[in-house]
């Protein structure tokens, strides 16, 4: 075993310590979302293979090396080794983030979900990873923001920049919680009391750097999408931007011109020039559903029933005519609708009725096994709102452009004001003595408030985003700074609407992890019937249909209990639960359940009844008076009668080998003992069995004085009668007892 300290124990890949060294020369770094190890270096006289899976404990936590680590020659007879033990998520990077439903495993694909849903991926793969099996050693989910579902693609990415990349998508971090094994999504900061920084106390100095702004500019070149831009669509000037004429983009309105400036008649040195696509705003007209036909006569090539939608919009005239060239007409539903968020190819069907609007046939996608959508459950309904495009929206009606370019101008500009904001990060190494005497140790997210004179208004409130740390003295260096964020992707209010469309979303997810299972359908068919019904308060009464309570975690609302109104057929409907989501109440894995039948649970299931009055109970039951107790105790399989001292009057215990009943009374025991091949009934002072069939009489000791036997064993089917104790002699025999002589003759007084 190598030792050069005392400090740290190396740890081979099998737990057996192979070093002991010392924190000379070791560093300490972590920076959220990029790196997190410990450094150590050692001197030693041989070669030593440092190799994957070797480890460190360090404040309760295992750092492992990651890379096979190779010595430096040092002097003739002299090695350096410098060991670099990495954090659980730097192994992220050695994986990559598969699409897993449905036991796929997708390397390149795109989902439109939440923040939620994009966390579930990445922890099917790291738990998969490392080979987590048990429940209770698995990575969770932690925290996240409640947000709009957005679209985000992945091309064969590793794991850790699939989530950086989640993270900068939804304008969020990521980080691991070690204490609650979850994993997070929001703005790590910690809520302490922010410490004051400052130069000449506890720092030294700090350097600002602008590495986490790269969109900064003081002129923004915005653009929106590109669909349903019209054919005659702004004509292109000499100097005019180049990607509007070849793309056919969106602009900004002509009276603003094609950029926006941060500070006007800037000279060209002030000027700091960026392109930024608004794909999202495009010219939109949101239309409604206001008739609906479903053609349930079709049949797909299995002979399963095949749902075709057909919908009329009155307040829309449409033509074929109006559909761009080499385009397929699509629409998106609204958030009011069960599809929200999700985008249908269209077939226009022009009515044969003069005067009439034509009708929309919504092409069924089945992109995903074992689903078409739209179903009898994932389907529009009158009322929808939804958004074509494809087409020329100027045919439809003139004042759609002018909105969108507005919309765009707004949100352009914005985003321009978020990226010039003080987004800097600060490098601020401490000062050691001020440190040393102070007990300044700083954790990831710690708040701080940096005070300087080159800072406006002499002052910053932030917090530690990264730091690197001496393992031997307080010679450690704080980065400082916040990421930019776009108030646009900020968490949202928990609306209805989001709600909606964040279920639809959930059930997609959960009818591709479990194969389409019926409960899953089940699930969403009380949450349509809910939203299909309205909630009346009329003074003190208050008419609905469910009730879903919870409270707020963090950010993040948390369901616990609630109470429905719904009854289907089946009539097994919960209508209270408490201790988990209704999903669990459906699946009967909340805590308590009370269903329209009347039938429930209690106690995480441990206590059922069925709608007859069954009652299954798992667990040990008391019946107690003044603590005189009945005791049924599954665990070892016994009923007790036990008085109020404690003392056990009664017990009967089975086993796979038989049962056995014992009374006790004062200090006297009797027992009845069962098998499959004998019975068997005892006291203090003898015991009696059949098996065939036997008396025994024992002393105080509970050694055997005498005892008669009979059976006949099944190997030899021979009558076997043993006796032990027969007197030796007749004398004071009475008449017809046995003895037994020394010639071993059994003889009887006559």
């Amino acid at each position: 075993m190598i030792i050069t300290g005392s400090d740290i124990d190396i740890f081979d890949i099998n737990g057996n310590k192979i070093a002991e060294i010392g924190f000379a020369g070791g560093l300490f770094k972590r920076e959220l979302m990029n790196e997190h190890y410990i450094q150590l270096s050692l001197n030693y006289t041989e070669y030593f293979e440092f190799g994957r899976g070797m480890f460190v404990k360090y404040q309760d936590r295992i750092y492992t090396i990651r890379k096979e680590s190779l010595p430096e020659q040092k002097g003739l007879y002299e090695l350096r080794y410098t060991l670099k033990f990495e954090a659980i998520e730097m192994f992220f990077l050695d994986f990559v983030l598969f699409y897993t439903f449905q036991g796929f495993s997708e390397a390149a694909w795109t989902l439109t979900g939440t923040p939620q849903q994009f966390l579930q991926i990445a922890l099917v793969n790291i738990n998969e990873y490392f080979g987590l099996m048990d429940e209770a050693d698995k990575w969770k989910i932690g925290v996240f923001p409640v947000m709009t579902p957005i679209e985000i693609s992945f091309e064969n990415q590793n794991t850790f920049d699939g989530l950086t990349n989640i993270a900068e998508k939804f304008g969020a971090e990521w980080w691991l919680d070690y204490e609650s094994k979850t994993l997070n999504l929001g703005y790590y900061e910690s809520e302490s009391e922010a410490i004051d920084l400052e130069i000449d106390q506890a720092l030294k100095e700090f350097k600002r750097s602008n590495e986490n702004n790269d969109d900064y500019c003081t002129r923004l070149f915005a653009f929106g999408g590109a669909r349903n831009i019209p054919t005659n669509y702004r004509g292109i000037e000499p100097g005019s931007v180049v990607d509007a004429l070849v793309q056919k983009r969106l602009r900004l309105p002509a009276s603003n011109g094609d950029f926006i400036d941060a500070i006007p008649n800037m000279l060209p040195n002030q000027i700091i020039e960026r392109v930024k696509f608004f794909d999202h705003i495009f010219p939109q007209r949101t239309g409604e559903i206001t008739s609906l036909r479903i053609d349930d006569t079709q049949k797909d090539q299995d002979g399963n029933p095949w749902l075709i939608f057909y919908f009329k919009d009155s307040g829309l005239n449409f033509s074929e005519d109006y559909i761009l060239p080499g385009q397929t007409l699509k629409l998106t539903f609204g958030d009011n609708s069960w599809l929200a968020g999700r985008t249908f190819e269209l077939e226009y069907h022009p009515s044969t009725i003069e005067g009439e609007t034509g009708e929309f046939e919504i092409i069924n996608d089945q992109s995903l096994p074992n689903i078409t959508i739209p179903n009898d459950i994932l389907r529009p309904k009158v009322g929808d709102f939804y958004t074509l495009f494809n087409f020329d929206i100027s045919l439809v009606g003139d004042q759609y452009v002018g909105e969108a370019e507005q919309l765009l101008l707004e949100e352009a500009t914005e985003w321009m004001e978020s990226v010039r904001m003080d987004n800097s990060t600060y490098t601020c190494p401490v000062d050691p003595v001020w440190a040393y005497h102070n007990e300044l140790s700083m954790g990831l997210g710690q708040r701080v408030n940096l005070i300087s004179d080159i800072l406006k208004y002499g002052i910053k409130e932030s917090r530690v985003f990264g730091y690197e740390k001496s393992l031997e003295t307080f010679e450690d260096t704080y980065t400082i700074g916040d990421k930019p964020r776009y108030s646009r992707l900020k968490t949202i209010d928990k609306t209805i609407e989001t709600n909606r469309e964040i279920a639809d979303l959930q059930y997609l997810e959960a009818m591709r992890a479990a194969n389409g299972a019926l409960r899953n359908v089940k699930a969403l068919n009380y949450l349509r019937i809910a939203l299909e019904n309205n909630t009346t308060i009329e003074g003190g009464l208050i008419l609905t249909t469910l009730i879903r309570l919870g409270h707020m975690v963090g950010n993040v609302w948390k369901e616990n209990a609630g109470i429905s109104g719904i009854v289907t057929e089946a009539g097994d409907d919960p209508f209270l639960w408490g201790g988990g989501t209704f999903d669990d109440a459906i699946e009967s894995i909340a805590n308590i359940i009370l269903r329209m039948d009347g039938s429930g649970q209690l106690a995480k299931g441990n206590i059922l009844w069925d709608a007859l009055g069954n009652i299954l109970m798992r667990g040990l039951f008391e019946s107690n008076k003044d603590g005189n107790r009945i005791i049924i105790d599954p665990e070892d399989r016994s009923i007790k009668l036990i008085d109020a001292n404690g003392d056990i009057y009664g017990r009967w215990v089975f086993s796979e080998y038989g049962s056995r009943f014992e009374l006790e009374y004062n200090n006297n025991k009797t027992r009845m003992l069962a098998t499959g091949i004998e019975s068997q009934f005892e006291n203090r002072f003898g015991q009696y069995g059949y098996g065939g069939m036997s008396v025994s009489e024992f002393d105080s000791s509970n050694k055997l004085l005498r005892g008669f036997r009979a059976s006949i064993p099944s190997d030899t089917d021979t009558l076997e009668v043993i006796t032990e104790g027969l007197p030796e002699n007749s004398l004071g025999l009475r008449k017809g007892q046995h003895y037994c002589g020394d010639d071993g003759i059994i003889r009887m007084v006559k």
